[in-house]
């Protein structure tokens, strides 16, 4: 009876206050940041006092917010019912603090009935009537949901919302999770697109190299040797500073998830053209190359971009520049003072592919860690097929981290026994039992690639021709791989103490320099030795066809492709 009658009190208190400013026709911000945190703490009573307030008040604001608690209380039981009671509110009329409300209410109730698409939409609409740090944060979230909403659900609600901005980020969104599952996507359309909305607010989260998930850049800094661009309202005022003549820019993803690998090679580029040169430091984790590529003057002296989908999408967005030395490789036409260098994992795999036909296989066997890596190498070796009039049979197996149980890998080299059982008597049956692969690729260290191999080597009839192992470049950087009979590696040339000046700068120079930081610095390095070679006015005489690098022997073809000299080791 007490605790009622003090309730009672309580709550004529409450409605005196909440009717004594009846000049004020809009709920107070404060006052929604309060329901929303009691939202997020599940507070259902507070909310349920609140809404009675409200209800009772002569307000419009405070009666639509008296609708959408009933329609969030409804939520807790069910979902869709929620939903269907806040559809039937109408928040054009109400006031900024009351439209949020309901903007988010209406999202984390989408969430729970695991409707992402209406749930950043709605989060997005929130954005658009906040201010610029809250909007960023917003915007992001948002952007996070959609990079974890499925494909498929992406181009139908693309469709669905074809010409509104939220397109825009439905788009986008879907060529960012193209980018983070296999590194390739579809640089026409997004160019295109590009070109038509150039100042759609989702271009500040897209990441053509594939990082995804970063923190948000809301201020400008101020113009210095590394520019970094968060906002493209702020490219103007960023990129005024680029106007040097003698500079030379160089495109590195200098922040997020490849920032170490571009500072190696940044090191590098550096050690080779000294403090007299006037570098300039573009950072395209920040900026997409292709919008670098359209603001930079024309003539420009151009290294990078270093990862291969930065590369096709500079390429494709058309500059004029004086000289261009790209840092990986894509397909192209001849174009004069346009170089490409360097390998990427699609290229090793490539080649990993050929020399696997050119010995005449059949049968491959891919052992692979289950990993994002390892399912980008299976899909860049699943295109290398693809691409090339073969027969070859591939087999893959998804290796778990720490693996050490082999009953897997016997079920695939072993399916009906007769090689354990052999094992087991030392007698090999009547008949010989040919490998079922006569090729096998791992992608792992040199402790993997041991065990591995030493296992299936185990089950392999002594009369017969066992398989042969492929390894990459991962596998053989360490030296410690086995003079085997059976296994071809590919080397990847890498800085070594053969050049000893070059080596004890970089040991220097890179806080880690481990095989990894030493061959990117060795990429870097080359391309700084060659660059003044390349850019020299009568360049195509006097720079050599090959040249003596640090990262190995380096030739340069007609069509300004410099190859790195690649070997296979057996």
């Amino acid at each position: 009876m007490n605790f009622k009658f003090h309730h009672s009190v309580l709550l004529g208190a409450l409605l005196m206050a909440g009717c004594s400013s009846s000049q004020h026709s809009s709920i107070k911000k404060d006052e929604v940041q309060r329901i929303e945190d009691a939202m997020q703490a599940r507070d259902e009573g507070w909310l349920n006092d609140r809404a009675l307030i409200y209800k009772a008040s002569s307000k419009s604001d405070e009666q639509f917010v008296a609708a959408l608690l009933s329609a969030w209380q409804s939520a807790q039981q069910s979902p869709k019912q929620g939903l269907a009671d806040l559809k039937l509110l109408d928040p054009t009329s109400t006031s900024i603090p009351a439209k949020q409300l309901y903007y988010l209410t209406y999202a984390e109730i989408s969430l729970a009935s695991r409707d992402p698409i209406s749930a950043s939409r709605s989060i997005l609409s929130a954005s658009e009537i906040t201010d610029a740090e809250q909007r960023g944060r917003l915007q992001l979230r948002a952007w996070q949901l959609l990079l974890a909403t499925p494909l498929e659900t992406l181009r139908a609600a693309a469709v669905q919302y074809k010409g509104s901005s939220f397109e825009g980020w439905l788009k986008l969104s879907q060529w960012q999770q193209q980018v983070d599952l296999s590194g390739v996507y579809d640089v026409s359309s997004l160019t295109s697109w590009l070109q038509a909305n150039p100042e759609h607010p989702a271009w500040q989260y897209w990441r053509p190299q594939g990082t995804a998930i970063f923190e948000v850049q809301l201020q400008p800094q101020e113009a210095n040797s590394t520019v970094q661009v968060g906002e493209h309202s702020s490219l103007d005022y960023q990129l005024g500073e680029l106007s040097n003549p003698e500079a030379i820019f160089v495109l590195l993803p200098l922040s997020g998830q490849y920032s170490a690998m571009a500072s190696a090679v940044k090191s590098g580029i550096e050690a080779a053209l000294g403090s007299a040169a006037q570098l300039t430091f573009i950072d395209t984790n920040m900026m997409a190359p292709s919008q670098v590529a359209a603001t930079l003057p024309p003539g420009s002296t151009i290294i990078g971009p270093l990862l291969k989908p930065d590369v096709a999408a500079f390429a494709q967005a058309g500059s004029s520049p004086r000289i261009w030395l790209a840092l990986n490789h894509i397909d192209h036409s001849q174009q004069s003072n346009t170089y490409f260098m360097g390998l990427d994992p699609a290229d090793e795999i490539s080649q990993i592919v050929g020399q696997m036909i050119a010995q005449h296989h059949n049968k491959v066997l891919l052992l692979l860690p289950d990993t994002a890596n390892g399912h980008r190498y299976h899909d860049l070796f699943m295109q290398a097929v693809s691409q090339r009039s073969t027969d070859l049979a591939v087999t893959v197996e998804w290796l778990q981290q720490d693996d050490s149980d082999p009953s897997r890998l016997l079920a695939i080299i072993d399916p009906d026994r007769r090689r354990q059982q052999m094992m087991i008597t030392g007698q090999p049956p009547s008949d010989p039992l040919p490998s079922l692969f006569d090729a096998i690729f791992v992608d792992g260290s040199a402790s993997d690639v041991t065990r591995i191999h030493d296992f299936i080597t185990l089950y392999v009839d002594p009369r017969v021709q066992g398989p042969i192992f492929y390894l990459g470049s991962k596998a053989n950087e360490s030296s410690q791989i086995p003079p085997w009979d059976d296994v071809l590696t590919l080397t990847t040339p890498i800085l070594t103490k053969a050049k000893a000046n070059i080596y004890q700068q970089a040991v220097q120079l890179l806080p880690s320099p481990n095989a990894d930081q030493l061959r990117l610095f060795a990429l870097g390095y080359d391309a700084g030795v060659l660059l003044p070679q390349l850019s020299s006015p009568d360049s195509t005489a006097s720079h050599p066809s090959q040249h003596d690098g640090a990262s190995g022997t380096l030739t340069i073809n007609a069509d300004g492709t410099i190859n790195r000299e690649l070997s296979w080791d057996q």
